[in-house]
């Protein structure tokens, strides 16, 4: 029996127990029995468990069963029932990737025989069944599916029928997209010769699916036959007989081939664009939108995909789009002059123009306005390196095409406007100071922001009256252009609140619209964040009422931007408590009622939760003192919130905020029935933060701790210090370096408020941890200061249990003989520190009496270098002339056979003439001349100039005096010696430019090329020192030495145009033309620098080059970063390829650099490359490495295979990628599947789980 509802009776039965095969061999067979049943119910869910089978990975028919599952398929194909045949098409996807190449072939072709001859009905489910065979069939069956297709698909093209017709075009799109590459020479013009006829065919679908076919064709024809094709297409235009529709087709049919692989047309663009340009005047095309339309859509096309060639044309196909982006012949608009008379009358104008707007369902003249917005968007987003010309040109147009009748063009002319802001706040290279919050003047923008920042009162204008349209999706455009016009000019909104503001007021109260509201809300909070506040004060009446009653709206996204804009409203109602500007006490009283009711809520969302305690921190650190009877019931349900473990981490940043306010926040104050006050009360909680795993929550702890503290550590009980200590000893160790530098700023601020509560605790505490913390090789940056800080709190409190004497002793003895030379460094630091801080001079002056006699004694010899650091570092950062043996004690140490003794020494000896220059530089400069160890003096005039850097500008007064010495040393053939003489003289530079720099130009042309060498090098020393005032004229100097004939110089200024483009990027930006192909010069192999080196049994390849292209691609990585909007990408790429195939390093460089540019919003220029990335990718990632390879070797091997497949995973994530025949291929069949199928697979995951993470 059976049952419609039910499986039948038969599905369930149980199989009995026999050898896998037979099983499986029965259970098929007994399906494919039901399948020729009567009952439809029957073969249906016959069909469905075939299926079942086909999909399951270990089902593995023999020859026999292959057939039969093929036979009964295809019969179902012709089954009476829609429903079965639907199954039996699911079934053909598993079915051809398990069965073999034999069976596949008799389904294509019997499938293909049905569609060309069956019956009607039958055809369209045998197309959808082959256009599955072709999509699911395994790659290696390219030629038999060109073999048995395509000459039948071509056949079937040319039939009358136009039903017929149109089928075989479509599955034949499919094959040319998959398999074209395949096609050979007579198959590729068979095509062709069909798809081509069908182009002057009246019927639009069979235009429409034969250029599809054309295009999917395009991407595997060679460049020869392309060129052919575009030819043959550009002379039938020219034919005078040639009709308007028959044109416009030809139009469709290019920009269709230059999306499918438009890179590959770019050869052709000089016959192609001339003649599209000529088609795209309205006079010569009769007024035909559609022909417009097609012509703007080739634009885009050639703009994205055929950037470098199109440049030729950009001008002039700008110009068209721009004349376009207006076009409307429809419809006659208001002159503008007539609506700039009636502004007071805007809102009743608008809504007589809606109900008069032109309508009419046969204008299309719209696409040709939104396609001109697209070409628009494309030409900006391609061409940053433009963008300080296109701001002018383009951005009047765009702001005045705001009024645009049609919504969805309106839309487009938004994005396009907002593509242009985007590209702005990507070049501006001179960042806007936030604290400033205003816009200084266009000198300091770069040109494109400098142009925007005119047409600000423009776009306002034109904003304005886009926001009192009725339109929600105007009005959301609007404000998002806003936001946008906000971060890429922060403060420019200064002088137009006013037009500004009754829009969002509308928009605010438009309850029916949220996406509105929130969109609203967010451009309130960042411009009343990035504007000076008295900008906004005179509307706070207007938008306070609004906003604190959508506080209380029910979705909770708009209660939380509520929230956020309260809490701007708030600071700029009074942005310096206890100052008074503004008259806020009247909006003080409903502000915090609000407030504090949505902070009492408890069933509510956590972000409603976060952005209400955040806000009445904000409202109490500001308004404080106006609603002084609120807080002692506001700072118990805040206490509550802190002990909730939702909510703990945004009320410690709070309290944190509460705590170093300007106004009484009544922290002090003791809640009803509390032992203690609310202050002591946080204290307590946040100690006990301490010792949860949760780190953003110790780290935000320790801040607010260090905040309470210095703020208010005299309202702390000794109690409440012993509560903080006893937390701190956990937190000081090498396995968390800023938790313990949080730690240590926290332990000096307790040190420095109340020492007699808390230094007597600290030996048994903190500085057993402290003192191993200074023994740790990995203590460094912020943490090594905040441990050196802290100790010289400590002794300049001068408190009994630590005092100099103590601390010191208790320092010298962690020195150990097998202490690393780092954790040496660190103590003698630690030791200076002290020595510094220390109340008495005569202390100081004793430690350094007893580091002078361990010097003349005996001692071993990692205490003579303790010896010596100590000494420099106290020289430092004191006068030591007064130690009249100190110097020949030093200089003793050059004696020693210890090369850690003598090195010590000249760290020394350079600190120490540090502290007092006129003492000691003539004795330095005197030993550099005449002492044996010359290049230990010279490192010691490097530590001098060094050191005095940072507190002697009298230095520079001596820069005669020590430049002489320094040039000989240039001269000397030891590298090392020359670097160091670089450095000196490059730091020399950034301390007395106008002695220095004039002399180092003058030798940029010296005839020794060491020193070249070393002036270019100087560069980098001078750039790297802070508040160098170097001009960019002098820098051009120095780098044009890239184009210096020896290898050193060349290197040098490499490494230098790579410093500047790291630190002072906007130096160069104007010279990069110049500077640019002499940089793409050096990232090519010479041959000429390679030579082979005899070493016996076997030779040697040395590459003298490498270096000095490893520097080159540096430098363009670091271009990349900086100087993006100043780069022709298709140069840049052009130079990157042939790193591609250079060493493991560049290699792996370039991989980063691809990934970069794939990442961006550039990507039609790469997508025009990737045929050329495809065979240096293909080779490293196919590699195989010898068999004797080492452990390091494998290891590198893989890393640099990791690093392809990453660069591969994010062009293939690029639009459009797969427009790029060879390079999907390549994916397809080299990475998706065979041996490195699983190596790739893995590094996608790693990608996706990483963005997954920064999400």
């Amino acid at each position: 029996g059976t049952s419609i509802k039910g499986r039948p009776s038969w599905a369930s039965a149980p199989v009995l127990a026999t050898p896998r095969a037979n099983m499986t061999s029965f259970t098929i067979n007994s399906i494919l029995e039901k399948t020729v049943n009567r009952d439809k119910d029957f073969r249906y869910m016959a069909t469905s468990d075939l299926l079942s089978e086909l999909q399951k990975e270990a089902f593995k028919p023999d020859s026999d069963g292959e057939k039969k599952i093929c036979r009964a398929i295809l019969k179902l194909l012709n089954d009476s029932s829609s429903d079965v045949q639907g199954l039996a098409v699911k079934c053909l996807s598993p079915l051809v990737r398990k069965v073999h190449e034999q069976q596949v072939d008799e389904i294509m072709v019997e499938l293909c025989q049905q569609m060309l001859k069956g019956k009607e009905e039958q055809r369209d489910i045998c197309s959808i069944g082959l256009k599955t065979v072709v999509i699911e069939m395994p790659s290696s069956m390219s030629f038999s599916a060109i073999r048995h297709l395509v000459p039948r698909l071509v056949s079937g093209v040319k039939q009358d029928s136009l039903e017929v017709k149109l089928e075989c075009m479509d599955v034949l799109n499919d094959v040319l997209k998959r398999f074209g590459s395949a096609l050979k020479k007579e198959e590729s013009h068979a095509c062709l010769d069909a798809l081509f006829d069908q182009l002057s065919l009246p019927r639009a679908a069979t235009r429409k699916r034969a250029i599809s076919c054309i295009a999917s064709l395009s991407a595997a024809l060679s460049d020869k036959l392309l060129g052919q094709l575009v030819g043959s297409i550009v002379s039938k235009m020219k034919d005078q007989g040639v009709t308007l529709e028959l044109r416009r087709t030809y139009i469709q049919t290019i920009s269709a081939i230059s999306r499918s692989g438009g890179y590959r047309l770019g050869k052709q663009l000089e016959i192609v664009v001339p003649l599209v340009l000529q088609q795209c005047e309205a006079k010569k095309q009769g007024g035909d939108p559609e022909m417009i339309e097609s012509c703007l859509q080739a634009f885009e096309s050639f703009v994205l995909r055929c950037p470098k060639e199109v440049v030729t044309y950009e001008t002039d196909i700008c110009k068209r789009t721009v004349h376009y982006l207006s076009y409307d012949p429809n419809y006659a608009d208001d002159d503008e002059d007539m609506e700039e008379a009636d502004d007071d009358d805007d809102e009743d104008m608008d809504d007589d123009e809606g109900d008069a707007e032109y309508s009419d369902d046969d204008d299309v003249s719209w696409k040709v306005r939104r396609a001109a917005a697209k070409v628009l968007s494309a030409i900006i987003t391609s061409r940053p390196d433009k963008l300080a010309s296109l701001v002018p040109d383009l951005a009047p147009e765009l702001i005045s095409r705001f009024k645009e009748r049609e919504e969805n063009v309106k839309m487009d002319v938004f994005a396009t406007f907002n593509d242009l802001l985007v590209q702005v706040a990507n070049t501006r290279h001179v960042e806007l100071s936030c604290d400033a919050m205003a816009v200084d003047g266009a000198e300091s923008l770069s040109p494109a922001g400098a142009a925007l920042l005119c047409e600000v009162p423009r776009l306002v204008k034109a904003i304005s009256k886009q926001l009192k349209e009725k339109a929600i999706k105007t009005r959301v455009a609007a404000f998002s252009c806003m936001r946008q016009l906000v971060v890429s000019l922060p403060g420019c909104l200064a002088e137009h609140a006013a037009l500004l503001v009754p829009g969002v007021e509308r928009a605010l109260k438009e309850v029916a619209a949220n996406n509105l509201r929130i969109e609203a809300l967010s451009f309130v909070q960042l411009v009343l964040s990035t504007h000076p506040p008295a900008t906004f004060q005179p509307h706070v009446n207007v938008l306070l009422p609004i906003v604190l009653k959508l506080i209380e709206d029910r979705y909770y996204k708009i209660t939380a931007e509520s929230l956020r804009v309260t809490s701007e409203i708030a600071k700029i109602m009074r942005p310096n408590p206890p100052v008074v500007d503004f008259d806020f006490k009247p909006h003080v009283q409903p502000l915090f009622a609000a407030v504090k009711a949505r902070l009492l809520a408890q069933d509510q969302d956590q972000e409603v939760k976060e952005s209400a305690i955040t806000c009445i921190g904000y409202v109490i650190c500001h308004l404080g003192d106006a609603c002084v009877a609120e807080l002692p019931s506001t700072l118990p349900i805040l206490l509550e919130r802190l002990r909730n473990e939702i909510t703990r981490v945004t009320t410690v940043k709070t309290f944190e905020l509460l705590s170093c306010a300007s106004l009484d926040t009544c922290l002090k104050s003791t809640p009803p029935g509390a032992a203690s006050s609310v202050l002591q009360a946080v204290v307590a909680d946040l100690a006990s933060f301490l010792r949860k795993s949760n780190r953003p929550l110790r780290q935000a702890s320790l801040s607010a701790l260090d905040t309470i503290v210095l703020s208010h550590g005299a309202d702390l009980a000794p109690t409440d210090f012993d509560i903080i200590f006893d937390e701190l000893p956990a937190l000081v160790n090498e396995s968390d370096l800023h938790i313990a530098h949080l730690t240590l700023v926290l332990a000096r601020s307790t040190v420095k408020v109340n020492p007699a509560a808390t230094v007597p605790k600290l030996p048994s505490k903190l500085m057993p941890k402290a003192l191993s913390l200074l023994q740790s090789s990995l203590l460094q940056g912020y943490a090594l200061r905040s441990l050196l800080a802290f100790f010289a709190q400590l002794v300049s409190t001068n408190m009994p249990q630590l005092n100099f004497s103590d601390l010191t002793q208790q320092l010298l003895a962690t020195a150990s003989p097998n202490m690393s030379k780092h954790s040496l460094i660190a103590l003698s630091q630690a030791v200076a520190q002290c020595c510094t801080a220390a109340p008495q001079p005569s202390q100081r002056s004793t430690m350094v009496d007893n580091f002078i006699k361990q010097l003349a004694g005996s001692d071993p010899t990692q205490q003579r270098v303790l010896a010596l650091l100590c000494l420099g570092e106290i020289g430092q950062q004191n006068d030591l002339s007064s130690h009249k043996s100190l110097i020949d004690a030093a200089m003793a140490a050059f004696a020693s056979t210890s090369e850690e003794v003598k090195a010590a020494a000249s760290f020394a000896l350079g600190n120490i003439a540090a502290g007092n220059l006129p003492f000691y530089l003539p004795h330095l400069l005197r030993e550099v001349n005449t002492s044996q160890h010359e290049y230990l003096m010279l490192c010691a005039l490097k530590d001098m100039i060094s050191s005095a850097l940072g507190g002697q500008a009298a230095l520079g007064q001596y820069a005669d005096q020590i430049m002489p010495n320094l040039f000989a040393f240039a001269t000397r053939d030891e590298e090392g010696v020359r670097n160091v003489a670089a450095e000196c003289l490059g730091k020399l530079a950034a301390v007395a430019p106008s002695a220095a720099l004039p002399a180092l130009e003058e030798r940029l042309t010296h005839t020794s090329a060491f020193v070249r060498s070393v002036v270019v090098s100087s560069l980098r020393f001078t750039l790297t020192e802070a508040g160098t005032a170097i001009s960019p004229k002098s820098i051009k100097k120095f780098l044009l030495t890239l184009g210096d004939s020896d290898l050193k110089v060349r290197r040098g200024a490499l490494l230098g145009l790579n410093c500047v483009a790291h630190n002072r990027p906007s130096a160069i930006r104007d010279d990069l033309a110049e500077l640019l192909p002499m940089l793409y010069s050096e990232t090519t192999k010479k041959p000429e620098l390679v030579h082979q080196v005899d070493l016996g049994p076997f030779k040697h390849t040395v590459d003298d080059g490498l270096e000095l292209r490893k520097a080159a691609f540096e430098c363009m990585d670091t271009l990349l970063e900086t100087c993006l909007d100043r780069l022709e990408l298709s140069d840049f790429i052009r130079h990157m390829v042939s790193g591609l195939a250079d060493d493991h390093d560049i290699k792996m460089l370039c991989h980063l650099m691809l990934t970069k540019l794939a990442s961006g919003t550039n990507t039609g220029v790469i997508v025009a490359s990737l045929e050329e990335l495809v065979d240096p990718l293909r080779k490293t990632v196919n590699a195989n490495l010898k068999d004797n390879a080492v452990k390091q070797q494998i290891e590198r091997h893989e890393e640099l295979v990791r690093s392809a497949m990453r660069a591969i995973h994010a062009l293939e994530k690029m639009p459009e990628s797969e427009s790029c025949l060879k390079f999907d291929e390549f994916v397809r069949n080299s990475l998706k599947a065979g041996k490195l199928a699983d190596k790739y697979s893995a590094v996608c995951a790693e990608d996706m789980a990483k963005s997954t993470e920064d999400a």
